[in-house]
């Protein structure tokens, strides 16, 4: 901003931070239950999609469903 803070913007469900969510999405919290990926910050905030404090597989099931068209993270 023009005094010098800065924001960032958190997308529900796009965890990767491209801008859209797709199957990279979810197949990154599908590796973070694999313990094979971490995620923090802004990612981490965007892959909670239901707000409840921890990423589990209500997040993952709510953004694979959100992908095919069967689920509004929106509403």
């Amino acid at each position: 901003t023009s005094d010098g803070k800065i924001y960032t913007a958190i997308v529900r469900g796009d965890v990767d931070g491209n801008g859209t969510i797709d199957s990279t999405d979810y197949l990154q919290i599908k590796k973070v239950f694999l313990k094979e990926m971490s995620l923090q910050g802004a990612f981490l905030s965007s892959a909670d999609t239901n707000n409840d404090g921890i990423i589990n597989t209500t997040d993952y099931m709510q953004i694979k469903k959100y992908f095919i068209g069967g689920f509004d993270l929106y509403k």
